[in-house]
């Protein structure tokens, strides 16, 4: 009986919290990931033969494609979000925060802490 208690106890928090929880979506300009993959040849010697070219069908309006996410929670009303440094790690790119109720936003990147992988990020879901 004492681990459904438990159980249920964790249920209950869970529950709770969630509504706080985000979703971090990572966006970057398709000509210039395009750039940078082609800019990698170093790493791969074999990609002097290949082109890449990002599907045109992962390109969207503005020209962004995703190329990662991760998450984070709601800390404060005034729309402050905390992550994690590594999902936020690319200053070329673009983040947008989507909310447990659908809502989304761009997100400013207000500090980033390398050190103990921590980033704070500014959103108005207006």
């Amino acid at each position: 009986m004492k681990y459904q208690k438990e159980k249920s106890a964790v249920v209950e928090i869970a529950k709770k919290v969630m509504p706080a929880v985000v979703s971090i979506a990572v966006s970057k300009n398709a000509e210039t990931l395009e750039k940078e993959l082609a800019g990698g040849r170093h790493l791969f010697p074999f990609w002097h033969t290949r082109k890449f070219k990002v599907p045109e069908e992962e390109i969207d309006r503005r020209g962004m494609v995703k190329v990662g996410g991760g998450s984070g929670f709601i800390a404060d009303s005034s729309g402050i979000i905390v992550t994690n440094k590594h999902v936020i790690a690319d200053s070329d790119a673009e983040y947008a925060v989507i909310a447990s109720d659908g809502a989304s936003a761009n997100a400013e990147i207000l500090a980033r802490d390398p050190v103990n992988d921590v980033a704070i990020l500014k959103v108005n879901f207006g």
